[in-house]
């Protein structure tokens, strides 16, 4: 991580190890249909695999509503994507309803997911501890496989080993909604899986609200 205000893993210098979970939020997975792609983190705060340690999640998505970008490595994913009005959400306007009232009764701001779980990551006093409003993650460019799953888009046997994403963040925007971006490292994956048992076996649990933080 390059130099920034925050703390935790959020800070110059930190290096962990991350297991993320890429999906689809709406039910298709290949070219031509609306797809909302996410991007969910579970840092380790160790190089040693075989350490046993806490672990910080984050999650990001490009855009509730999805949107008809062909690549998962083409578009960038925010802890508050936007949430497009499209013809797919409204097939899904039960659902979307459904999924709304719960996410509601779960969390007083369903609509962004807060980052203090990585800024508080290895702090003995979290009551000083600055946390980024936004974060986001988007694969560098030059990293596009053209596959028709964005599964297959994944795999990092066809990126040569290993697929690398920005990490930018930010706590302050213009009038017109604009981010200040400060890009401040990078997520390297050099190994990928395709699972049918990814969330019953690995757990990404969602931070609860906090009122408190200090941006």
């Amino acid at each position: 991580m390059h130099d920034n205000p925050y703390g935790g893993y959020f800070k110059q210098g930190s290096e962990a190890l991350i297991i993320a979970r890429a999906s689809v939020a709406l039910n298709e997975t290949t070219k031509g249909h609306q797809r909302a792609f996410g991007f969910a983190g579970k840092l380790f705060p160790t190089t040693d695999s075989d350490d046993v340690v806490q672990t910080a999640n984050f999650f990001l998505i490009d855009d509730l509503g999805g949107t008809s970008a062909e690549h998962y490595t083409s578009v960038a994913m925010t802890n508050e994507p936007a949430s497009s009005i499209t013809l797919t959400v409204v097939r899904h306007l039960i659902y979307s309803i459904k999924l709304a009232v719960t996410f509601g009764e779960a969390d007083s701001n369903p609509g962004i997911r807060q980052l203090y779980e990585v800024s508080y990551l290895g702090e003995e006093n979290t009551s000083t501890v600055r946390t980024p409003r936004w974060m986001k993650v988007q694969a560098l460019p030059g990293q596009t496989v053209n596959a028709e799953d964005f599964r297959d888009e994944l795999n990092v046997d066809a990126h040569g080993g290993e697929i690398k994403f920005s990490v930018s963040v930010a706590s302050s925007q213009d009038s017109r909604g604009r981010k200040n971006w400060s890009e401040i490292g990078e997520i390297i994956l050099d190994a990928s899986v395709v699972s049918n048992s990814c969330d019953h076996r690995l757990h990404f649990h969602h931070p609860k609200w906090k009122s408190n933080l200090r941006y």
